[in-house]
């Protein structure tokens, strides 16, 4: 959706959509250590990530983030407090710069705040009947990139994302005058969820003069004694063997018409099917006989990632060889839609975007960070709004 939109704003301005950003924002807001994630040559240029591997903390490979070139607008900016700063007293001035030059209208502006799909709590239907914490934070609709919530009687607009362990949010209490950002680096957890909520609720709290309800005893502990806190145990996979007479009736290449090709072979080393698809994936299969599914782990670069996917094989036409591959591509993958793929089918041919030279490195004390959906998505509505 995000990357058609930014597809959209390229054809009517006749540029592409990170010259768009360059020229229309990052520009006028002096936003210079901000960039794209194809404009770093070296690590050094970004900071590290880091996630949790067999209870050691390890660095994720920064080429991960190459992943969401072909798809720009939905979170392919790099940028750090110092810029981010910039890009919220933007929207606290109402649309104009520090030197009171305007770049949008605020009705225009104002517009992306407002409610574009209703949907009252949809992760805590609790919210709105009995909240399970002392204080209130009702998930009230979705807008234009930006989420709207009412925290403490408060409207607060607002986004959160996520790229490899990245994890950042963007607050803004319009009708107070406040903007807040915060992003990690890792691990790519539930606590490091909690821990970026709790602590852009106190800020808010003392910003808002509430009295803080969370005190460094309950912010260690989040979220109990209110919640039970959940605690990601990793389930012990089998490793059977199929009944079949070779491996080789599983391999091959399987295609879908929008998510492109999953090939399947045989790793000898490794004695097990092995899955790829795209740039950087890689897994081993584990058949699990009592289910009948193969568990596919993920290895490599993304060996980090504790979960596995279920894949599973059909045969329809009563040949030797499975023709039809299904595995879920959504979260939470126990409740997603399996996609099928097709033995045979017709691919397309594959596009990515390749890497351009970094710009020099960022002058700001912090290093830039990998932002999620927040800022890009509310980035891309302003230059919708901007290009009509």
């Amino acid at each position: 959706m995000y990357a058609l939109a930014g597809y959209v704003a390229e054809r009517l301005r006749a540029t592409s959509w990170e010259q768009l950003v360059r020229q229309r924002i990052f520009g006028p807001l002096s936003m210079t250590h901000s960039k794209f994630v194809g404009d770093f040559s070296t690590d050094d240029d970004i900071t590290s990530s880091y996630a949790f591997v067999g209870g050691q903390t390890e660095k994720v490979d920064l080429k991960l983030l190459d992943q969401v070139s072909v798809a720009g607008p939905a979170g392919s900016i790099v940028s750090n407090a110092c810029d981010m700063s910039k890009w919220l007293q933007f929207h606290l001035r109402k649309g104009q710069t520090p030197s009171g030059e305007r770049l949008v209208s605020y009705d225009s502006l104002a517009e992306t705040y407002k409610p574009q799909m209703a949907s009252p709590s949809p992760m805590n239907s609790r919210d709105l009947t009995k909240p399970d914490f002392p204080v209130s934070d009702v998930h009230m609709s979705y807008d234009m990139g930006w989420m709207t919530n009412l925290y403490r009687g408060y409207r607060r607009v607002w986004h959160s994302g996520g790229i490899t362990t990245f994890k950042s949010q963007v607050w803004l209490y319009p009708d107070e005058d406040i903007g807040l950002f915060a992003s990690t680096n890792g691990p790519p957890n539930i606590d490091n969820t909690w821990g970026l909520i709790i602590v852009l609720q106190t800020i808010s709290d003392v910003l808002l003069r509430e009295t803080p309800w969370i005190n460094a005893t309950s912010a260690c502990a989040f979220p109990s004694p209110w919640k039970r806190k959940s605690v990601a145990r990793e389930r012990a996979l089998r490793d059977d063997r199929p009944e079949v007479a070779s491996f080789s009736g599983y391999a091959g290449t399987f295609r879908h018409p929008a998510f492109g090709e999953v090939n399947v072979s045989y790793n000898a080393s490794e004695r097990h099917l092995e899955l790829r698809m795209g740039r950087f994936l890689r897994a081993l299969l584990l058949y699990d006989k009592t289910r009948d599914v193969f568990h596919a782990k993920l290895v490599d670069r993304y060996g980090y990632e504790p979960f596995t996917l279920p894949v599973t094989f059909r045969n329809r036409t009563g040949s030797g060889e499975f023709d039809i591959l299904t595995m879920p591509l959504s979260m939470p993958i126990e409740s997603s839609e399996p996609v099928e793929f097709t033995k045979g089918l017709v691919g397309q041919e594959t596009l990515y975007t390749e890497h351009r030279e970094g710009e020099g490195r960022s002058g700001c004390v912090s290093k830039a960070t990998a932002l999620p959906v927040p800022a890009c998505v509310v980035i891309l509505s302003f230059l919708l709004v901007c290009c009509r």
